[in-house]
């Protein structure tokens, strides 16, 4: 049966991003596709259009547009796509994710609302990348990239924004009426 999929890649400095449009698939990544042992890296993937399933680790996540969820590709895992699909796909270090979220591991296979707030411009960033690509130079993408690292741009915002699930998630009870005593929390959360 034919199969029909375009996968384009960008470097930005120690993190890759790539689009992939493809027919349908199932692709499971077993632990005999793993050569040697490599860096600990994530993903973090994006859904554009279709539904996607993940399964790593015996959890399970559907996402469709308007969500991403984080996954390890160093570890075997199973994704699928019963309709053609367009995806975008984040690869960072563990050390740099780790940078900006203490336990990393605890947000894999767990789904966040991409639709608003710092998780939306997230979004909105990735997808804008690739149209400035071409007039950067190599130097420019990777001081780019990590100004808007540093500046909590690209992971760190989004990652608040999955603080407040993980935190409301874990103390569904909480209730902060001080929205500075909220952030407080969720930065010692975090770090």
């Amino acid at each position: 049966e034919a199969y029909n999929g375009e996968l384009t890649s960008w470097t930005l400095g120690s993190v890759s991003l790539s689009r992939l449009t493809s027919d349908a698939l199932l692709y499971r990544r077993l632990p005999k596709h793993f050569r040697e042992p490599g860096p600990e890296e994530f993903l973090v993937t994006l859904p554009a259009k279709s539904e996607l399933r993940f399964a790593q680790g015996g959890k399970e996540v559907r996402a469709n547009p308007g969500a991403f969820f984080i996954e390890r590709s160093h570890e075997p895992y199973e994704f699928s796509h019963a309709e053609p699909a367009d995806l975008w796909v984040m690869k960072l270090s563990k050390d740099l994710l780790a940078g900006r979220i203490r336990e990393a591991d605890r947000v894999c296979s767990l789904q966040f609302d991409a639709t608003n707030g710092a998780n939306g411009l997230f979004v909105d960033m990735v997808h804008l990348s690739p149209q400035r690509y071409d007039a950067m130079t190599e130097e420019t993408r990777v001081t780019v990239f990590l100004v808007q690292t540093d500046v909590e741009y690209f992971l760190f915002f989004p990652f608040l924004d999955m603080g407040l699930d993980l935190f409301l998630h874990e103390f569904p009870d909480a209730v902060a009426e001080d929205p500075v005593v909220l952030a407080e929390v969720l930065l010692i959360h975090l770090t």
